[in-house]
């Protein structure tokens, strides 16, 4: 096939370090501008010739895949530039995550062994009668576990100071230098780009989606963690303390989490489409804001606040399908929750009553299971 290649300019699209990727209304193709300032990218039209229509339909379906496939790695390697002068943040960042979250999943644990220690119960199936213990041992056992304890937990708040600290600076960093590459390669466009191009898509873009872009990445990045190791770190302190009771309350996840991480598709979606329709509110108040004096030079007031007021309740009825969509959510996910808990007490209570299961530890294997629980919800919203 010949291939005659034009330049061709479209709105803007998705931005990245050192180039302005842009797209078309049909189909997506990347235009790049280096930081010489120079074109890098052209869009390609077919010129027809003998071959029959059939292979010309497979060769170009297999190229743009294949192009699809090549934009998909030369984007996740630009992010992978974009990040890479706060690596060490961002490394520092994830260890002391994974430090307070065990500090976090410590907590049941101790909870379960004071409880034991008050109960004069510090095993399954003691020997010891009771109220044995004398009242002053059982107090300087408190004070020593709750001195340790007090210790631990200085520990995970710093933690979580530094983590918090060096996540939010990352996020900052970047989006200044996504908000710096995109500034200039506006800067460097011709003027048709600008003919094209509405002001009020290129200053949301440079105000917002970059704050997003960075904000998306790293507290995504950041709060899945924290919910895996939460979810991991759960299910095996439960299979720690009763296998038995673990396949009891665990019984419900697999159906609810595969509902729980389809839905969380949907509020995905449901969101990106609000913001959408947002964006698209706010570029036309600008445009016509900024263009005031046309409007009024036409008398077309009313139109214009027709049009605002359109779009306006398109935007509310994306947000009444978002609200509904995420109260289903939620909704089923606490449900859930509470069945797991529900079991895990029933089937728990008749552990205690047998001696293969002492209190302390029948409440933490509760509070195991809320941890579990919320880690599933934050994995799904990932």
């Amino acid at each position: 096939m010949l291939m005659l290649r034009l330049p061709c300019w479209a709105k803007v699209g998705l931005f990245c370090p050192g180039r302005l990727s842009l797209h078309s209304g049909k189909g997506s193709f990347g235009v790049g501008w280096a930081r010489s300032g120079m074109p890098t990218g052209f869009r390609s039209w077919p010129l027809r010739s003998c071959r029959s229509s059939s292979s010309t339909s497979s060769t170009s379906a297999t190229g743009s895949a294949q192009a699809a496939k090549t934009a998909r790695w030369t984007e996740l390697r630009r992010l992978t530039q974009l990040f890479g002068p706060e690596k060490f943040r961002l490394t520092g960042a994830l260890g002391l995550l994974l430090v307070s979250s065990g500090v976090t999943m410590l907590v049941p644990f101790a909870l379960g062994k004071i409880i034991d220690v008050i109960s004069n119960e510090t095993a399954a199936g003691s020997t010891d009668p009771p109220g044995a213990a004398h009242p002053s041992q059982l107090q300087e056992r408190l004070k020593s576990l709750a001195a340790g304890l007090l210790v631990v937990f200085t520990v995970g708040a710093l933690c979580n100071f530094g983590r918090v600290y060096l996540m939010r600076i990352s996020s900052q960093n970047v989006a200044a230098r996504l908000r710096q590459d995109l500034f200039a390669s506006i800067m460097r466009q011709e003027t048709t780009f600008f003919d094209k191009s509405k002001t009020g898509e290129l200053v949301n873009r440079l105000s917002s989606d970059t704050q997003l872009v960075s904000q998306t990445i790293t507290q995504q990045v950041s709060d899945g963690t924290r919910s895996l190791v939460m979810t991991s770190a759960g299910v095996g302190m439960m299979m720690f303390m009763s296998p038995e009771l673990t396949v009891v309350g665990l019984s419900v996840v697999p159906p609810v989490a595969l509902w729980a991480v389809w839905m969380g598709k949907r509020v995905k979606s449901a969101s990106k489409e609000l913001q959408q329709r947002l964006a698209n509110l706010t570029e036309q108040a600008e445009e016509k804001i900024s263009n005031i004096r046309t409007v009024l030079a036409f008398a077309n007031q009313k139109k214009e606040i027709a049009i605002y007021n359109d779009r306006l309740e398109h935007v509310v009825d994306q947000a009444r399908r978002e609200a509904k969509i995420h109260a289903k959510f939620y909704g089923l996910t606490g449900f859930s929750g509470n069945l797991i808990i529900l079991s895990v007490l029933s089937y728990g209570g008749s552990l205690v009553a047998n001696h293969s299961l002492t209190v302390g530890e029948l409440a933490s294997f509760v509070l195991y299971a809320a941890y579990v629980g919320i880690g599933l919800n934050g994995v799904s919203n990932c």
